[in-house]
């Protein structure tokens, strides 16, 4: 944070004479209506915010805090602005009053912060202010957060006046959060706000920022029409205007389409004369088509009847065909009497047979059930045979088992009597085991040992490895350095830059030095930080050349041929020395010691080169005695830097003032090593060598014992394989041993059990208990075959019955063909005559419906034929279709004689006969229209030209005054009032006696002759603006002299004048014995470190 202003002495300022500084002013009074004689508010201690008034002697000052109370504030002025972390400033507070401000300060002071603040807080766009368009690049360095609040003084408001206070917060992501009022708003509102308070700042005659002075002087004539009705009548008089131009184009569209319209039906009516006649032939063709389409229609009428008649005739036949059918029916029906006996015959013997199947049927499932029975009875039997066979195999395997099992135990008896006894075998197992624990523990005990010298040698492997890279790393601190300064903004390539140099040194004519920051050498830290303080780092990574050819070669071969970014200085023999303009010896009683030219060591052309851009030989060099004495030595030394071991201090003069001096105050921060001498390593280097040499010793000796260490474990381990093999074999016999007891007891208990198996088998028993089971499935199973040979027997009794029951219905049935043989023509008759009765009937129903169906669709056709007849102007119908057919073809003959157009030529001819009409009745109605908009458009255009002339007039004459006050002439004119799109405003000026006036132009007249007019007509326009406020930035720019004296002093006479305007106007300097009165305040703004006496 840059510390406060220095310096508590004061005098007072020739232009703030009587009210001042000194007078601080009460808010309270500024709530009330009142503005400040004088003001200051401290922002960050390097900002300070003032306001004094111009009038000389206590009691004008009086007089004019007096008559500032009694001048009130009016609808929509600026009451205050506070800005936070907003820029350069940290907290600034600016309380302007009700008519003209003049806010002064250095260049770079911060003056223009009060335009963006402005411009911000009130939601204009960015571009507005010609710089950047990004948010967050408004937010103060180091700062996350910024928030700009304006105050407004309302007095639309009910009951009474109050004050509206808008304020923006904004952060470094560009997000905005509003307030108004202190509640939460969003962007909309605070637009609403600024239509409802007329704030224009996209309109360069209320808001002209430094920026864009030079933009007003370039805009074109409508451009600048549309500023000034912006100005004097708000958004309602451009509004205005552009609404009579669109309604004037709206009118002209109207007039265009009646034109259209009128030309329209000249053309139809003049188409449809042309085929009037073609129009007239083709109707009197369609007349009588339409009489042939009604005859067509009636043709099913016609149809109808003729079917009608038919059916009528068709009654007798059907009748006469169904009594002779009924006759022959009766007929046939007393001669099959007997037959219908012989089929009552039949049906009840095919009955019987039926029957009869069906206990045949009931047999054939009976014996169907006992053959299984019989054929399970039979395999049980053979299935006891069998037994009998298997109990004779099982008494032989038996015996065989027996034998078996006490041959296998005799044998396990044998080699059971050769094994070693079971506690012999035991004692050999522990013994070895023992043995081998031993062995197993030496083993270990030297795997542990090899391990630690193993872990020693790593370590002191590493740690060699580790003192080594720190040796190269000290060792090579010119590189070290290089690394450093490719770090640093814009010397990237300068490791790539020394490294081609160094490759190519023979092709420079003479040594190339640099970068500068590596040839540098100081004799301690303090020096070093002060040349990091006091060189820039594009100087750092500067080269130095001593010729201009060399200086060609390496800018041509980085820059153009390798794309890389070098900085290089050309030293020649003439440059320099520079010394210093006095011995250290005249400020060692402030504690410096010497001048920062002296604290390094660097080669000739370096140092030379260095001097040339920084004037080292010009800053003095002090100790903490300096500190403690500064404010001394920023008074009385004259120094314009000068350096202590906590800090650095410039003292920046004024090109206004001579006498007034700002000191700027910057902590010297530590340093980095980046020069030769700051970067002794105190005998490290030595130390590191010195820990390296023992490092690599203790490898060495672990590697000897390691060697010896690998001999023992070598025999360790052969010892150790015997003892496991030992181990191994006397394990495996005390285990065979116990497999053989336990395959004795095993054997032992197969040959048991095979005796007891063979002891216990019955099979005699068996054989005679399985005979008589035999025995008795012998005689079921003879029962079963009688019982199944009865079934059969009885089944085979009603087959017969069945084939003699048969017989007898095929007897019956040929005697019954035989009895409807002798009948079969007089049935074919009865059946013809029923054929042709049906069919008959059938024709007649179908000529029924076909009558019915002619009817529905002759109704569909013509509902009433009488209405064809009087169409067709015919006392009757035709009846028959011959005479119909007559009279269509008699009209076809008329229709086909007469030759005319198509139908889309008539269609087309109707269409237009309507359009005409359709054209006629807009074409009558417009007109009437037209008429009664011009005459309105008309008198609003009057009354708009009228009151823009007038103002532009009233604007005119006073901007001639303020001409004439200058010694020139000036006028405004307002030019081509009859048309609304080319009315413009034209600037007359002269500025010499011998020219005539001359509209003002870039092509004409001077940047400062310009920048003349605009304020003038800035001058000129505010008597009549309801603008709540107006800002101009630089108002001065490319003035000479006294037009700048001559302007500001009208300001200032113009801020007694009752209704003068709110007006913000920003100066870089405050000109000496102008005549300033009390409505006329100034603010002083100074940013940075300010030594300043007032």
């Amino acid at each position: 944070m840059a510390a406060p202003a220095v310096g508590s002495r004061k005098r007072r300022h020739p232009l703030l004479t009587g009210g001042g500084l000194a007078d601080e002013y009460d808010g309270s009074a500024g709530r009330a209506g009142a503005y400040p004689t004088g003001r200051r508010r401290t922002g960050d201690g390097s900002s300070s915010v003032g306001g004094g008034s111009a009038a000389t002697g206590a009691a004008a000052a009086a007089a004019g805090r007096s008559a500032a109370a009694a001048v009130p504030f009016t609808h929509g002025n600026i009451t205050s602005l506070k800005m936070h972390n907003f820029l350069t400033f940290n907290d600034v507070s600016l309380s302007p009053g009700p008519r003209l401000n003049l806010i002064i300060g250095p260049n770079g002071s911060g003056k223009s912060t009060v335009v963006n603040a402005l411009c911000i807080v009130f939601g204009g766009h960015l571009r507005l202010l010609g710089r950047s368009q990004d948010l967050s690049q408004y937010v103060r360095h180091g700062q996350d957060m910024a928030w700009v609040e304006a105050t407004l003084y309302d007095t639309q408001s009910s009951p009474r006046p109050r004050y509206r206070t808008v304020r923006r917060t904004f952060y470094l992501d560009s997000k905005s959060e509003w307030q108004i009022d202190g509640a939460r708003a969003t962007r909309t509102a605070v637009d609403k706000l600024r239509a409802e308070f007329d704030i224009q700042l996209d309109n360069l005659c209320q808001f002209l920022p430094q920026e864009r002075i030079a933009q007003f002087t370039e805009l074109r004539p409508a451009e600048l029409l549309a500023s000034t009705m912006a100005a004097l009548g708000g958004s309602a008089m451009t509004n205005r205007h552009g609404k009579l131009i669109k309604d004037y184009a709206d009118l002209a569209l109207t007039d265009q389409s009646g034109a259209s319209d009128a030309k329209s039906v000249a053309d139809l009516e003049a188409q449809n004369a042309a085929i009037e006649g073609e129009v007239s032939s083709y109707t009197e063709r369609e007349k009588l088509r339409e009489k042939i389409d009604d005859l067509n229609a009636y043709r099913p009428w016609v149809h109808y009847d003729d079917v009608r008649e038919e059916a009528r005739n068709m009654r007798k036949p059907r009748d006469e065909a169904a009594e002779a059918a009924k006759v022959a029916e009766e007929k046939l029906h007393k001669a099959e009497e007997p037959i219908e006996k012989l089929r009552t015959d039949i049906a009840a013997r095919e009955k019987a047979v039926v029957d009869a199947k069906k206990t045949v049927a009931a047999a054939d499932r009976t014996a169907g059930r006992l053959m299984p029975e019989v054929e399970k009875m039979a395999d049980k039997v053979r299935a006891q045979a069998a037994a009998r066979t298997q109990l004779e195999d099982k008494a032989a395997q038996l015996a065989t088992r027996v034998a078996k099992a006490k041959q296998a135990l005799d044998k396990a008896e044998a080699d059971a009597a050769q094994t070693r006894p079971p506690e012999e075998l035991n004692a050999a197992v522990h013994a070895a085991i023992g043995r081998r624990t031993e062995v197993r523990q030496a083993d270990t005990a030297m795997q542990a040992k090899v391990a630690e010298w193993s872990r020693r040698r790593n370590d002191a492997s590493a740690a060699v490895v580790d003192l080594q890279r720190s040796i190269s790393a000290l060792a090579d601190v010119r590189k070290q350095a290089l690394t450093q300064l490719c770090r640093e903004p814009g010397n990237r390539d300068v490791l790539f830059c020394w490294e081609w140099i160094q490759k190519n040194r023979d092709r420079f004519e003479e040594p190339v030095f640099g970068p500068i920051g590596i040839e540098l050498t100081v004799a301690e830290q303090y020096h070093g930080r002060i040349l990091e303080a006091a060189v820039p780092a594009w100087m750092r990574g500067t080269f130095v050349t001593q010729t201009p050819a060399d200086n060609r070669l390496l800018l041509d071969e980085l820059k153009r041929k390798h794309h890389k970014t070098v900085n290089a200085i050309n030293v020649m023999p003439t440059t320099g020395p520079f010394f210093p303009a006095r011995p250290i010896s005249s400020l060692r009683h402030f504690g410096f010691t010497c001048w920062a030219s002296d604290i390094y060591q660097a080669p000739d052309p370096v140092r030379r080169a260095l001097q040339s851009q920084v004037a080292l030989h010009m800053w003095a060099v002090g100790t903490a005695d300096t500190e403690r004495v500064k404010d001394q030595v920023l008074a009385s030394a004259g120094l314009s830097r000068f350096y202590t071991p906590t800090n650095w201090y410039a003292i920046i003069g004024s090109r206004y003032d001579p006498t007034a001096r700002t000191t700027r105050i910057n902590q010297l921060r530590p340093g980095r090593g980046l020069y030769g001498g700051a970067r002794d390593d105190g005998g490290e280097l030595a130390m590191l060598r010195s820990r390296s040499a023992e490092a690599s010793a203790d490898v060495a000796a672990a590697e000897t014992k390691l060697n010896e260490l690998s001999a023992e474990a070598q025999t360790i381990k052969a010892t150790l394989t015997a003892a496991e093999s030992a181990t191994n074999a006397a394990r495996r016999a005390l285990a065979d041993a116990g497999k053989l007891r336990e395959m004795l007891k095993m054997e032992r208990r197969r040959y048991g059990e095979a005796s007891r198996a063979a002891a216990q088998a019955d099979v005699e028993g068996e054989r005679s208990r399985s005979f008589q089971e035999s025995k008795r499935l012998r005689a079921k199973l003879l029962t079963a075959i009688a019982e199944e040979v009865n079934v059969v027997s009885t089944m085979a009794e009603r087959m017969r019955a069945v084939d003699a029951l048969s017989a007898e219905v095929a007897n019956l049935g040929l005697q019954l063909e035989l009895e409807m043989r002798g009948n079969a023509a007089q049935r074919r008759e009865v059946k013809r005559l029923q054929t042709a009765s049906q069919q008959i009937l059938d024709d007649f129903n179908a000529k029924v419906r076909e009558v019915r169906e002619l009817r529905i669709a002759a109704v569909a056709a013509v509902p009433d034929p009488q209405v064809v007849r009087v169409r067709l102007g015919l006392t009757q119908l035709p009846q028959y279709m011959d005479e119909l057919e007559d009279q269509i073809a008699a009209l076809q003959a008329q229709a086909d004689l007469i030759v005319g157009t198509s139908r889309q030529v008539v269609d087309e001819f109707e269409r237009r006969r309507k359009r005409i009409a359709t054209l006629r009745t807009r074409l009558e109605t417009t007109a009437a229209q037209t008429t009664s908009r011009r005459a309105v458009l008309d008198e609003r255009r009057d009354t708009f030209v009228t009151t823009l002339k007038a103002a532009v007039d009233h604007m005119s004459v006073r901007f001639s005054e303020l001409y004439t006050q200058l010694g020139c002439s000036g006028e405004l004119n307002l030019v081509r009032t009859d048309d609304l799109n080319e009315m413009y405003v034209e600037i007359l000026v002269r500025y010499r006696e011998a020219t005539e006036l001359r509209a003002l132009s870039g092509q004409t007249h001077s940047g400062g002759e310009r920048m003349v007019a605009t304020m003038l007509y800035h001058f000129a326009l505010q008597e009549q603006t309801p603008a709540p406020f107006r800002v101009v930035d630089e108002m001065n720019q490319g003035m000479d002299a006294h037009f700048e004296r001559a302007i500001l002093s009208m300001m200032i006479a113009d801020a007694r004048r009752p209704g003068s305007p709110q007006c913000l106007l920003i100066t870089p300097k405050l000109l000496l014995d102008l005549e300033f009165n009390a409505h006329a305040v100034t603010h002083m703004i100074f940013n940075g470190e300010v030594n300043a006496q007032v």
